[in-house]
């Protein structure tokens, strides 16, 4: 979601930020693939069961687009974000949310670490 297809090219991206992650974009996977990596020593930390089904899709990617005739500013894009972010129960996860302009309706991507 941080080039264009194919490419290595960004002329796609209008911006992009990231939540509960200390790394810049470029670099979220790393953190979020740890995450992933190290969860059963997560749990024993926060004093949470490791007991459970194994989650087989730790990454959720969506987007959430708005009509062409719509013009969205940043500040309304990045709530809209976040409050899918809360309604999926993820607002506590990692997550990375991209505003693209390549289409002609205004739309974001959210990579979020389950």
């Amino acid at each position: 979601v941080l080039h264009d297809p194919g490419k290595q090219t960004r002329d796609r991206i209008a911006w992009a930020i990231t939540h509960n992650l200390a790394s810049e974009p470029d670099h979220v996977w790393f953190e979020m693939y740890e995450t992933c990596q190290n969860q059963a020593r997560l749990k024993a930390n926060a004093g949470l069961s490791a007991r459970g089904r194994k989650n087989n899709t730790p990454v959720l990617h969506y987007t959430l687009s708005w009509h062409a005739d719509d013009a969205p500013g940043r500040e309304e894009m990045m709530a809209a974000g976040f409050a899918s972010l809360r309604q999926l129960g993820l607002e506590e996860h990692e997550a990375l949310i991209v505003g693209h302009h390549d289409k002609k309706h205004p739309h974001l991507h959210i990579v979020a670490n389950t």
